[in-house]
């Protein structure tokens, strides 16, 4: 199936994708943003609500450079 299909089949089983929750900031500002808060990240742009243990997940693979 051609991706151009997929898109379309998505559409029509899920409705049009939503604008985004960051409010439309380019990457360099998400980056900078949220280099070192994973947790923000996961709950602001992506949505998510974190319990405890996925709290500590996220924190433990965070980039250390």
């Amino acid at each position: 199936m051609r991706p151009e299909t997929r898109v379309r089949r998505l559409v029509r089983e899920f409705g049009e994708l939503l604008e985004p929750r960051d409010g439309g900031a380019d990457l360099e500002t998400i980056r900078e943003r949220y280099r070192d808060d994973p947790c923000g990240f996961i709950e602001d742009v992506l949505g998510g609500v974190l319990l405890d243990y996925k709290r500590d997940m996220a924190l433990s693979v965070r980039a250390t450079t």
